[in-house]
Protein backbone atom coordinates (compact mmCIF):
# COMPACT_ATOMS: atom_id res chain seq x y z
CA UNK A 1 0.00 0.00 0.00
CA UNK A 2 2.83 2.47 0.89
CA UNK A 3 4.31 1.69 -2.23
CA UNK A 4 1.43 2.36 -4.04
CA UNK A 5 1.02 5.94 -2.49
CA UNK A 6 4.98 6.63 -3.00
CA UNK A 7 4.43 5.53 -6.57
CA UNK A 8 1.41 7.86 -6.98
CA UNK A 9 3.06 10.78 -5.08
CA UNK A 10 6.15 10.49 -7.27
CA UNK A 11 4.00 10.48 -10.55
CA UNK A 12 2.02 14.13 -9.38
CA UNK A 13 5.44 15.21 -8.40
CA UNK A 14 6.68 14.58 -12.09
CA UNK A 15 3.75 15.81 -13.60
CA UNK A 16 4.07 19.50 -12.12
CA UNK A 17 8.01 19.29 -12.74
CA UNK A 18 6.77 19.16 -16.27
CA UNK A 19 4.18 21.38 -16.75
CA UNK A 20 6.43 24.00 -15.30
CA UNK A 21 9.14 23.85 -17.84
CA UNK A 22 6.31 24.70 -20.18
CA UNK A 23 7.40 27.33 -22.87
CA UNK A 24 5.38 30.41 -22.30
CA UNK A 25 4.40 32.90 -25.22
CA UNK A 26 6.93 35.65 -25.41
CA UNK A 27 5.77 39.51 -25.18
CA UNK A 28 7.59 42.27 -26.91
CA UNK A 29 6.62 45.61 -26.41
CA UNK A 30 7.15 48.39 -29.38
CA UNK A 31 6.76 51.93 -28.70
CA UNK A 32 5.96 53.51 -31.43
CA UNK A 33 5.54 57.30 -32.27
CA UNK A 34 3.65 58.79 -35.85
CA UNK A 35 1.67 61.02 -36.68
CA UNK A 36 2.79 63.48 -33.69
CA UNK A 37 1.52 60.68 -30.94
CA UNK A 38 3.53 57.97 -29.31
CA UNK A 39 1.42 54.63 -29.15
CA UNK A 40 2.54 51.10 -27.64
CA UNK A 41 2.45 47.71 -29.96
CA UNK A 42 2.46 44.47 -27.82
CA UNK A 43 3.55 41.31 -30.20
CA UNK A 44 3.11 37.88 -28.54
CA UNK A 45 4.81 35.07 -30.22
CA UNK A 46 3.03 31.98 -30.22
CA UNK A 47 4.51 29.73 -32.58
CA UNK A 48 7.64 30.61 -34.70
CA UNK A 49 9.92 27.92 -37.52
CA UNK A 50 12.15 28.96 -40.21
CA UNK A 51 9.03 29.88 -42.74
CA UNK A 52 6.31 31.16 -40.67
CA UNK A 53 5.67 33.05 -37.64
CA UNK A 54 2.06 33.33 -35.84
CA UNK A 55 1.84 36.60 -33.32
CA UNK A 56 -1.05 38.20 -31.67
CA UNK A 57 -0.81 41.58 -31.85
CA UNK A 58 -2.21 44.17 -29.11
CA UNK A 59 -2.68 48.10 -30.24
CA UNK A 60 -2.82 50.31 -27.53
CA UNK A 61 -2.91 54.12 -27.24
CA UNK A 62 -4.21 56.88 -25.17
CA UNK A 63 -8.05 57.77 -25.29
CA UNK A 64 -7.96 61.26 -26.32
CA UNK A 65 -5.63 60.84 -29.39
CA UNK A 66 -7.33 57.85 -30.38
CA UNK A 67 -8.74 58.31 -34.17
CA UNK A 68 -9.57 54.55 -36.09
CA UNK A 69 -8.42 55.73 -39.32
CA UNK A 70 -5.26 56.98 -37.72
CA UNK A 71 -4.69 54.47 -35.90
CA UNK A 72 -5.01 51.27 -38.78
CA UNK A 73 -2.60 53.31 -40.88
CA UNK A 74 -0.32 53.20 -37.89
CA UNK A 75 -1.07 49.15 -36.88
CA UNK A 76 -0.48 48.54 -41.04
CA UNK A 77 2.80 50.61 -41.48
CA UNK A 78 4.19 48.88 -38.45
CA UNK A 79 2.84 45.35 -39.75
CA UNK A 80 4.71 46.34 -43.18
CA UNK A 81 8.17 47.01 -41.73
CA UNK A 82 7.93 44.10 -39.33
CA UNK A 83 7.60 42.10 -42.46
CA UNK A 84 10.14 43.22 -44.03
CA UNK A 85 12.72 43.80 -41.07
CA UNK A 86 12.08 39.41 -40.52
CA UNK A 87 12.25 39.23 -44.47
CA UNK A 88 8.72 37.41 -44.69
CA UNK A 89 7.04 37.78 -48.09
CA UNK A 90 2.95 37.13 -47.01
CA UNK A 91 1.36 38.31 -44.18
CA UNK A 92 -2.30 37.34 -42.92
CA UNK A 93 -4.31 39.40 -40.89
CA UNK A 94 -7.21 38.77 -38.65
CA UNK A 95 -9.19 41.04 -36.44
CA UNK A 96 -9.63 39.44 -32.86
CA UNK A 97 -11.02 42.19 -31.06
CA UNK A 98 -12.16 46.10 -32.44
CA UNK A 99 -11.53 48.82 -30.87
CA UNK A 100 -12.10 48.51 -27.09
CA UNK A 101 -12.25 51.60 -24.95
CA UNK A 102 -11.15 51.06 -21.71
CA UNK A 103 -10.72 54.07 -18.96
CA UNK A 104 -7.24 55.37 -20.18
CA UNK A 105 -6.29 53.52 -22.62
CA UNK A 106 -8.17 51.99 -26.29
CA UNK A 107 -7.03 48.97 -27.95
CA UNK A 108 -7.45 46.14 -30.78
CA UNK A 109 -6.38 43.16 -31.01
CA UNK A 110 -4.94 41.23 -34.31
CA UNK A 111 -3.97 37.78 -35.57
CA UNK A 112 -0.96 37.66 -37.79
CA UNK A 113 0.67 34.93 -39.33
CA UNK A 114 3.77 35.81 -41.25
CA UNK A 115 4.89 33.35 -44.37
CA UNK A 116 7.79 33.14 -46.22
CA UNK A 117 7.47 31.76 -49.67
CA UNK A 118 9.97 29.28 -51.08
CA UNK A 119 10.59 28.53 -54.06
Amino acid sequence: MKKKIFIAIMLVASLALFASNTIQPKTTKYKVTAEGRTVYIYMTEIYSSDYWTEVYMTYEEDNDTYDEEVANKIIYEFISKYKLDNKFSKVDIEDLKEATIGDENTTMEKRLIFRQIRK
